[in-house]
């Protein structure tokens, strides 16, 4: 394999992962608002029911790209978890 090949390759994986290293923070400073309203309406952070919903749209959503609904389930329990953290800090 050529190198210079390999090289632009890797080029390529770092573009797409800043991409979604930006849209993480975007993704945050979401969360950070929902934590606001949240703290106005006098509601707690948890909500069960939204949880679940988007459970099922991220395996969906995942089944749709070809990825392993699992390993999407996993990583987005790990971005909610944050997401909440996030919103712990503002309600």
């Amino acid at each position: 394999m050529n190198e210079d090949f390999l090289k632009q390759l890797r080029k390529r994986i770092e573009k797409i992962d800043k991409e979604i290293l930006k849209k993480l923070a975007e993704r945050f400073a979401v969360a950070r608002e929902i934590g606001r309203v949240k703290r106005e309406r006098g509601d707690g952070v948890e909500d069960e029911k939204r949880e679940a919903e988007l459970r099922v749209f991220y395996r969906q959503t995942a089944a749709e790209f070809g990825l392993d609904a699992d390993l999407v389930e996993k990583l987005f329990g790990f971005i909610i978890s944050e997401s909440k953290k996030l919103q712990d800090e503002v309600v």
